[in-house]
């Protein structure tokens, strides 16, 4: 039989006698990319050692915002955290509540009082928090919680300016891909089906002359009509309706590469125009103006 470890110092203070402590655990990070990466396994490999030294902690619930940005709040938003804060409001966590989390950057990047205020009050709604970076527990019930206010600060503003220095590094690099892009250079290797990158030059490919056909037939039938028409000639890919819209309201068969901003995976304006990017199937004069 397992033998319970002595829970740290801290721990008596909050918690009283042999009461079980109800956990809610949170892991969260950035990129959907890093789902099963190290970023994920580490957070859960620290929460699972948490629950074999302590046997007397128990897990109630574990949210995750996997692919979720902290830094303007997303988590808080729209995630499972914001669901963590909602029954924390409606009163409806367990006594002897415990938020388990690698640090406090998961929680929050945003910096300033909007997140030291949400940390603040989930400790004031009496649920501590553990954070397993450095061991060191946050409650109201501890005899020196004032001066955590200013750890849990300095942890704060110290992500906040991480992010932010992150967000102006990758701002700046896509600033400069455009201005490669504008003078000639490649911006990314991802490019219309119809077009190859070869040898550091867009090429028009096999495809290509389905779509410039795609062009000339619009502006007598739609799209349901023009896909049946390249299927019935024979081209290599067949085509649908969707993929005969798609084509046709794309810049690319002008020729222009659209940057575009991005905001929670969806894209909400157009950054900029590059104009003579690809090869041009249909000039903006023959196609009556842009879509």
């Amino acid at each position: 039989m397992r033998t319970a470890n002595p829970l740290p110092r801290a721990f008596f203070e909050v918690f009283q006698g042999d009461d079980t402590i109800n956990v809610y655990s949170y892991i969260r990070f950035s990129s959907k990319a890093q789902k099963l990466g190290f970023g994920e396994i580490r957070q859960l490999e620290q929460l699972n050692r948490f629950f074999e030294q302590y046997p007397q902690a128990r897990q109630v619930e574990r949210y995750e915002d996997l692919g979720v940005s902290a830094f303007k709040g997303k988590n808080l938003k729209s995630g499972q955290l914001a669901k963590f804060v909602e029954r924390i409001k409606a009163k409806e966590i367990l006594p002897n509540a415990l938020l388990l989390v690698e640090s406090f950057d998961r929680i929050s990047r945003m910096g300033g009082y909007d997140a030291l205020e949400l940390i603040i009050s989930i400790i004031q709604a009496d649920c501590a928090i553990y954070t397993l970076f450095d061991n060191r527990l946050y409650s109201r019930r501890k005899k020196d919680s004032s001066a955590d206010i200013s750890l849990i600060q300095n942890i704060l503003e110290r992500a906040n300016d991480e992010s932010r220095s992150k967000s102006e590094r990758i701002s700046d690099a896509k600033a400069r891909n455009l201005l490669k892009g504008e003078n000639g250079g490649v911006i990314t290797k991802r490019c219309p089906f119809w077009i190859n990158l070869v040898d550091g030059k867009f090429t028009l490919n096999e495809h290509a002359k389905a779509v410039k056909r795609a062009t000339e037939l619009c502006f007598d039938i739609g799209f349901q009509s023009i896909a049946k028409e390249l299927n019935q000639e024979g081209h290599p890919k067949k085509y649908s309706a969707k993929t005969i819209g798609n084509i046709l309201h794309q810049q690319a068969i002008y020729g222009s590469y659209i940057a575009m901003e991005w905001e929670a995976g969806k894209p909400i304006q157009i950054k900029k125009e590059i104009k003579c990017y690809y090869p041009a199937l249909i000039s903006e004069s023959e196609g009556g103006g842009k879509n």
